[in-house]
């Protein structure tokens, strides 16, 4: 792996991130792919309980999330794919594949959003900066930039 290659294809996927994630993204995919059975955590003192919860079930839901990884995941492999065309950039097909299955599990994780709302319990953060300081949304794409430096990465490893 050289740096360059790195860089390169940390580039392609920030550049592609926000592509995929609110052009590609569809209205319905937005609204739904956070779905559960019911609708905010419980907050104590800045601290998440009931974590049974956030295992249940919901198609439509799960079916929103899934469409949007599907969708995000591809603009990022058009963006790694215009690099290898382009530039003649030295990727083993392996690793693509597995730094793509990275970004996709990261992104489906993250984007059913109870697990980002326990983690954000872990680190404290409260209600008031999760749902009316637009603290839940900040999170989420903190995370999945970080998951583009794993993601690149991978992919040139």
């Amino acid at each position: 792996m050289h740096i360059a290659e790195f860089g390169a294809v940390l580039a392609a996927l920030l550049a592609a991130h926000p592509v995929g994630d609110y052009w590609v993204q569809t209205s319905w995919q937005a609204a739904h792919k956070g779905d559960r059975l019911h609708v905010r955590p419980w907050l104590d003192t800045g601290r998440l309980v009931g974590w049974g919860k956030w295992a249940r079930i919901n198609g439509r839901g799960w079916a929103a999330c899934l469409s949007h990884v599907a969708t995000y995941t591809a603009t990022a492999a058009a963006a790694i794919g215009l690099l290898i065309w382009q530039l003649d950039l030295p990727v083993a097909g392996g690793s693509l594949l597995a730094g793509l299955a990275v970004t996709a599990a990261s992104h489906a994780l993250v984007d059913r959003r109870r697990p980002l709302e326990i983690l954000a319990g872990w680190v404290r953060k409260d209600h008031d900066f999760l749902y009316q300081r637009g603290g839940l949304a900040q999170l989420d794409q903190a995370w999945h930039l970080a998951f583009a430096l794993v993601t690149a990465l991978v992919v040139v490893s």
